[in-house]
């Protein structure tokens, strides 16, 4: 039998759902063990967080005709109906899929009174390399078993700086979007899973005012118990070539005089940057 979360939503409609009561956002990134944390948040029993919002996910439920006039706010409700559980809906969402989906009233209906979490990985470059061992070695979570890999041969100068800014990107824009929303999120860091995922959920749950089910979340906590050790061969090549191709030009000022931030507050930043420092041509 396939996990709650895997179930198509056609299958997983409640005739009797309870209202939503409470909300779970995790706010993410690529290799921040945003799987890991909801795979265990999910056998803790805080419903089934996953990234519902992303593009794919979006346009196959869009195209499957269940929600016969479709809009977000629509999905929205299918969602609350279908991925809810005893009153809690809880979703992961990377910044992309914030902007493309949630900037609007919907996002902030979903966003308002939701206990929300902000998931660090401390060390960027580290990420970047991650992402590359997984894209290059087919390496992902079991969940995205058919992701599509990237050739080996093709992670050489701009792919590392694509990742790298990929990566900044997309902090910078929650960051940009909490410091606008005034969301104060749970920060939970790789390094607190991996030291003490069971704290963590604890945390979380605490949050919600809900009960842990312990039974099921060690049993997840032991299966998952040496996962993280894979490729470190692979992954200390692909650091090293990081390290050729980023620390050189640490130091160049062009390195970051074209910096791209999110498009929302690309225009404000700019305006502030004048104010402060003057136009370029009053230089």
């Amino acid at each position: 039998m396939l996990p709650f979360r895997d179930l198509p939503l056609t299958q997983s409609m409640q005739a009797n759902a309870p209202p939503v009561r409470q909300k779970l956002i995790i706010c993410s990134a690529p290799r921040t063990m945003s799987t890991t944390f909801c795979s265990h948040l999910t056998a803790a029993g805080m419903a089934a967080p996953d990234e519902y919002f992303g593009r794919e996910e979006m346009q196959r439920t869009k195209d499957s005709g269940i929600v016969e006039d479709w809009s977000v706010q629509s999905y929205v409700d299918l969602l609350y109906n279908a991925r809810s559980r005893d009153g809690l809906f809880a979703t992961k969402l990377q910044f992309g899929q914030f902007l493309a989906s949630l900037t609007n009233p919907v996002g902030q209906n979903l966003f308002d009174d939701a206990v929300v979490v902000k998931l660090v990985r401390s060390d960027v470059r580290a990420q970047v390399v991650s992402d590359a061992a997984a894209r290059c070695y087919h390496h992902w979570s079991n969940d995205f078993p058919n992701r599509p890999t990237t050739d080996r041969a093709s992670f050489f100068y701009p792919s590392i700086r694509a990742g790298l800014n990929a990566m900044l990107v997309n902090e910078a824009g929650w960051q940009a979007f909490f410091a606008f929303s005034g969301v104060t999120p749970i920060l939970v860091a790789e390094k607190m899973m991996l030291s003490d995922m069971r704290g963590v959920i604890h945390q979380i749950a605490c949050a919600l005012g809900r009960e842990v089910d312990d039974e099921r979340l060690n049993y997840r906590i032991a299966s998952d118990s040496g996962r993280y050790t894979a490729l470190a061969q692979e992954k200390a090549q692909i650091s090293a070539e990081a390290e050729r191709v980023l620390s050189p030009i640490a130091f160049h000022q062009d390195t970051y005089r074209h910096a791209k931030y999110p498009r929302p507050y690309r225009s404000p930043l700019k305006r502030l940057r004048h104010r402060l420092f003057g136009r370029p041509h009053d230089q």
